[in-house]
């Protein structure tokens, strides 16, 4: 093992909600991916789903990774998962750099002996989704043999500037076909792209999304997962608390074409 990761930890598996204070103390020295972000996790224990635990490991300076677990029902099983289910893609639990140089079947390990020996009806831990490597730092639940998604939406993180994503990925005919559709845009009466800056525009923003989405899923024959009234609060909290913020995690942007939101 690393020299970084001979650290002493304690393990456990505890109630979620008491954890918040202590695992916002030891923010800065964990990196986290967003679905596991103390802020998103905090609102969907409030609106979702009050049955949620944290796997964590603690040294003598707190918390060195928290690993936030819901716990529902999938048809006999019960099983405990990310929160945010779907919602939560491209997964990095809050780690320290101990963590992320540890071996991927001995954190593992840990996890499901602490899950065990707090909750022993629960079935199976479920990780799915998870992020290879976040800001240089290795995903230490990710083991060898994992399988790749397949959701290319997962494939690559979004530059600063649109064209550098495009730049390796047909961005000539993919441009060509954006000028094409601003030009048909321009036709319905103008379009515009905004940012939410106040609750009442997050709403209305939501609003439209989970309308325009639920039908979209519902053309498709998908479940529609944005149609629970508790999801769709989770989601206006979500946005609305980030408002302010000096480096928000959560913005709201949408396409607007002819007075209508249409993305």
């Amino acid at each position: 093992m690393n020299a970084i990761a001979a650290i002493d930890l304690t393990w456990s598996a505890e109630p979620l909600a008491p954890l918040l204070d202590e695992w916002r103390a030891a923010l800065p020295h964990l990196v986290t991916a967003t679905p596991q972000d103390i802020d998103f996790v905090g609102q969907w224990l409030a609106h979702v789903n009050k049955d949620c635990i944290a796997v964590t490991a603690k040294s003598a300076r707190g918390i060195e990774f928290l690993l936030p677990l819901e716990i529902v029902r999938k048809g006999p099983m019960q099983i405990a998962q990310f929160p945010g289910g779907s919602h939560a893609n491209a997964n990095f639990a809050a780690s320290s750099d101990s963590i992320c140089a540890m071996s991927p079947d001995i954190l593992l390990t840990e996890v499901h002996n602490s899950v065990r020996a707090l909750r022993p009806a629960i079935d199976a831990v479920l990780l799915e989704r998870l992020l290879e490597s976040l800001n240089s730092r290795t995903n230490a639940l990710v083991q060898p043999d994992s399988s790749i998604s397949p959701n290319v939406a997962l494939s690559f993180a979004l530059a600063a500037d649109f064209k550098d994503v495009l730049k390796d990925r047909n961005g000539a005919k993919k441009q060509k076909k954006m000028r094409q559709m601003q030009r048909r845009m321009d036709d319905r009466g103008g379009w515009r792209v905004f940012k939410a800056n106040t609750a009442d525009e997050c709403t209305y923003v939501l609003d439209r999304f989970f309308k325009l989405k639920g039908e979209r899923l519902k053309s498709m024959g998908l479940k529609d997962v944005f149609a629970d009234p508790k999801v769709q609060s989770f989601f206006k909290s979500l946005y609305i608390g980030a408002l302010g913020a000096a480096a928000p995690r959560y913005e709201l942007h949408a396409l607007e074409v002819g007075g209508d939101i249409a993305a």
